[in-house]
């Protein structure tokens, strides 16, 4: 249960909107308010900008770390990098005393422990020996700093574009199963937060509301001193009468780095699945792609499966990767599908890798740019490992408005394309962007954990023109923020406004949705807290420590699945989160006896 709620796209002040959940404010009170109305707050902050004198930033426009156009911050706003408690540290973690260099970090520690040769299925020179002399691999993803802590009195916003990923950690998951750690680049946070469901409410029924908006917060439990604020998004869902048709390209590697069980195999399963659950209204062709390219269906209704299962069974691999001409009959596929009446989406099922043709994610994107603007999205499933392009996926997906997921198993394909393909395919929002304005007298600092490659300026926050993320039908999108408060600070005092806005699909002018949130939201004991509101938490810090980020200090893994075990209850996805956090706490040496008591005050 969350501390605060409120629903959008229309004013949070609407009569028909949920505030609260009596449950929880009658025995917290009241910590999150909705406030005015959005678009007449928009319309005086424009007014506040236009009259701005010449030369100073309008408050909305303050600039931020993270803001490209913007002076490098202070050197006060950096994270602290230090030694994780040199041997002292490395003890809590189990790594074994040894001596550590100047400067090392939480990292450098973490990866002397795990110093070996890399199993023969490792696919990056991030995992063993000396990670910090070796080349990346050609095309991979660069690893991402984690942010750090930003103060308020000078950056007063935080502003990001959703993401509703899960790849990254489908793609941990596999790596800790074959017993090795995971890439440093491919560990995304909010990927890893935002592959649970949490109990966060729906909107009204309302065909205007397309999401709620809800927060809570504690405690952290390894530092009672600084608190740990969620702020959640619920998507509105949709029916099986009330969805819109779709039309769906499935654009399938068939090269020869396709070869293996784990991947067209399994790509050719989860088509199968998908189909399952079209109907009657719902077409499908299939593109295919190696050394060069081919349309095995044109597009067809669904209710013709046995010609579907053909030309899916037909599917062989062999030959090169030419993805760019894949990609450009996959589109030119789907304009023929095109209409106003339903929804038309291109799914790259791949292992990424491209040899023929332009090569790059951003090569390929111009080719198709056209048709995202005509509303084709795209969502990427990857497949396999030895060369696999998590960087590849990801961008693609981030570019043609659609999302990105990694299957593995079976059980994951029917987690993906049967349990939840209507989210994939249904955008009840898109261009939805976060702002949280922060009180400067109530929050010393603040830090997003995640989201490094969604921030925005904060100036483009009220700036439609802006490419921001989507949100499907039932989705959910969670972001957590580390919070040090200002001493004496008053549990009624204000301590945030979330601002959420987007556009129904399709849509030119953005909605916008804002919520109060008060001090006592962040004031709970973390054992207090909600089980989604720790559990997330327990994620976070995983994800963290994965990427041997500096503000995991404190945690260890085997806390971690402490946490988790105590709250996952029979949800079988968070089970399994338990166990990779017990294979990464074998895998990193960290002794069983690792896991510490969590605060209480």
């Amino acid at each position: 249960m969350l501390a605060g709620t409120a629903a959008g796209c229309e004013s949070a002040r609407s009569p028909s909107s949920p505030l609260s959940r009596s449950s929880e404010l009658g025995r917290r009170g009241a910590s999150a308010t909705p406030i005015g109305d959005a678009d007449e707050d928009g319309a005086r902050q424009a007014a506040m900008d236009a009259e701005a004198p010449e030369g100073i930033a309008s408050p909305h426009e303050e600039t931020s770390a993270y803001d490209s156009a913007a002076a490098p911050p202070p050197a006060k706003a950096e994270p602290e990098r230090r030694p994780l408690g040199a041997n002292a540290a490395r003890d809590k973690r189990g790594l074994g005393a040894a001596p550590v260099a100047p400067g090392s970090t939480g990292r450098d520690l973490l990866l002397k422990a795990t110093a070996g040769p890399a199993p023969a299925s490792a696919t990056s020179t991030l995992r063993g020996g000396d990670v910090d002399s070796a080349a990346p691999s050609p095309g991979r993803a660069e690893v991402s700093e984690p942010a750090g802590a930003l103060r308020t009195a000078e950056h007063p916003y935080s502003t990001f574009a959703i993401d509703v990923d899960t790849a990254a950690y489908s793609l941990a998951r596999r790596s800790l199963a074959e017993g090795h750690l995971p890439d440093l680049a491919s560990v995304r946070v909010e990927e890893f937060v935002n592959y649970f469901n949490y109990d966060y409410q729906a909107p009204p029924s309302a065909r205007s509301n397309l999401f709620s908006i809800e927060v809570d917060g504690a405690r952290l439990p390894t530092d009672a001193s600084k608190r740990i604020l969620r702020v959640g998004i619920q998507a509105r869902r949709l029916s099986a009468t009330t969805r819109l048709p779709v039309n769906l390209v499935f654009l399938v590697d068939t090269s020869g780095s396709m070869s293996s069980s784990d991947k067209l195999d399994l790509a050719k399963r989860s088509i199968m699945i998908a189909v399952e659950q079209l109907g009657i209204r719902d077409r499908v062709a299939i593109v295919t792609y190696a050394g060069g390219v081919s349309r095995p269906l044109a597009p067809t209704s669904a209710k013709n499966f046995e010609q579907i299962r053909r030309a899916v069974a037909s599917l062989e691999s062999g030959g090169g990767t030419a993805m760019e001409s894949g990609m450009d009959l996959a589109y030119r596929t789907a304009a023929e599908m095109l209409n106003d009446g339903s929804l038309t989406r291109v799914i790259v099922m791949s292992d990424g890798d491209a040899n023929i043709g332009y090569a790059s994610p951003q090569e390929i994107l111009k080719r198709i740019d056209g048709y995202v603007k005509e509303g084709v999205t795209m969502s990427t499933i990857g497949y396999g490992t030895g060369n696999y392009r998590d960087d590849m996926m990801e961008t693609l997906a981030d570019h043609g408005n659609g999302n990105y997921a990694y299957i593995d198993t079976e059980r994951q394909a029917q987690r993906v394309f049967g349990l939840y393909l209507m989210r994939m395919l249904q955008d009840v929002a898109q261009d939805v962007k976060i702002q949280v304005e922060f009180n400067e007298k109530a929050v010393r600092t603040h830090r997003l954990i995640g989201y490094e490659n969604r921030k925005m300026a904060d100036r483009d926050f009220r700036d439609d023109r802006k490419d921001a993320g989507e949100i499907g039908a039932g989705h959910s999108v969670t972001a957590l923020y580390e919070l040090a408060l200002e001493p004496e600070v008053s549990p009624e005092d204000n301590l945030a406004t979330v601002r959420v806005r987007a556009k129904e699909p399709r849509g030119v002018k953005a909605k916008e949705t804002a919520l109060a949130v008060a001090v006592s939201t962040v004031a709970p004991a973390f054992a207090e807290a909600s089980n989604d509101l720790q559990f997330a938490t327990a994620v976070m810090a995983g994800a963290e420590l994965l990427r041997f980020s500096p503000h995991a200090e404190g945690w260890s893994f085997g806390q971690i699945a402490a946490i988790a075990h105590r709250v996952a209850k029979s949800d079988p996805d968070r089970q399994e989160f338990v166990s990779m956090m017990k294979q990464a706490q074998a895998l990193t040496g960290e002794p069983l006896a690792s896991a510490t008591r969590v605060t209480k005050d």
